[in-house]
């Protein structure tokens, strides 16, 4: 994955909403699988949120040789 001309040494899976760095434009995405659906509300209960308002999932793997900047 290109990120602003840097190889990011990621792989990620958007679901809900997709964010193209090339264009910069939001786009829908790939529905959120049901397979998360625990794990989202569970973090919606601990940082005490409606579950709806979650409408977007993003995954990312990060290779050991990764360098993440601020």
């Amino acid at each position: 994955m290109n990120f602003e001309g840097s190889e990011a040494k990621r792989r990620v899976a958007s679901f809900g909403y997709n964010w193209s760095f090339e264009r910069r434009v939001l786009s829908s995405g790939k529905e959120i699988p049901k397979d998360f659906e625990r794990l989202i509300v569970r973090v919606s209960n601990y940082i005490k949120i409606l579950r709806n308002i979650v409408q977007e999932l993003l995954i990312a793997e990060y290779r050991k040789d990764s360098v993440i900047n601020s």
